[in-house]
């Protein structure tokens, strides 16, 4: 499991990255057309026939796992209906991962990795946009509440108290699981797996609001250039035009997940 919080560097061919988003956006879509029946899934990837492992499977982390995730990322910073899409569609992996593919030393330890990336950030202006991911991560490690909740096997356990930013867990707020206390949320045991989907959630949104965000009012950002062909000779471009071309026919109905374009 990853929280995609750095990107990976190096370079890769044009049309492995094509190919790769292509496959992971088809994932994602087979994942949210049965985000209310997820025990089938399994059943629906063989009959999709697709093969997915190198860039989904496996917990996440591997190289075309997160190039595809930044890659989509970067697309859903153009556009809106994508990035709803997207958003939603990547909680759906993150919390399918944690809940049916990861080993509980594999969860504390992408945590603890996620906590030492967000140190790296607590300097200057970065602090104001990462301060308060880092402190609920640094409290569920600190309380060892995380620990506890991946040993345990009570579904309804309400051990522990720990507090942490309640902007971190809005989702949570807004439908009363959790106890406010002094403008921060209570949370214990059972609340760990949701609060871990709301901190993805946050970084991911956090990340897209930065691509989108240009140095000086009404210029382009880097990315806006590159869609607009003014950056890398309209190359990327193009691989983001299969990327739309391909969420568009899932939309009309014109592409299903035995077709993924690549």
């Amino acid at each position: 499991m990853t929280f995609y919080v750095k990107p990976l560097l190096g370079s890769c061919p044009l049309s492995q990255l094509v190919s790769s988003s292509c496959v992971r956006l088809s994932y994602l879509h087979l994942l949210y057309q049965q985000r209310d029946s997820l025990d089938c899934v399994a059943e629906k990837v063989v009959d999709s026939g697709q093969f997915y492992e190198e860039v989904v499977y496996g917990g996440g982390g591997s190289q075309w796992d997160r190039l595809s995730h930044f890659t989509l990322m970067v697309a859903a910073s153009l556009d809106q209906g994508f990035r709803e899409f997207w958003v939603e569609a990547e909680c759906l992996l993150f919390n399918y991962r944690l809940e049916r593919e990861m080993m509980g030393k594999e969860v504390i330890t992408s945590v603890r990795r996620l906590g030492r990336h967000l140190e790296e950030f607590m300097d200057g202006s970065s602090e104001e946009v990462w301060g308060e991911v880092f402190m609920a991560v640094k409290e569920l490690l600190g309380d060892r509440l995380l620990q506890h909740w991946v040993e345990c096997r009570e579904t309804e356990c309400r051990h522990g108290n720990t507090l942490i930013p309640f902007t971190m867990v809005l989702p949570l707020v807004r439908v009363r699981r959790v106890v406010m206390s002094l403008g921060r949320a209570q949370v214990n045991c059972r609340l760990v797996q949701a609060t871990l989907g709301c901190i993805f959630r946050k970084i991911i949104n956090t990340k897209l609001d930065i691509l989108k965000k240009s140095h000086k009012e009404g210029q382009l950002t880097s990315v806006q250039k590159v869609w607009s062909g003014m950056l890398e000779g309209g190359n990327i471009k193009t691989c983001f035009a299969q990327i739309f071309g391909q969420f568009r026919g899932y939309r009309e109905g014109t592409v299903s997940s035995r077709e993924v374009e690549g």
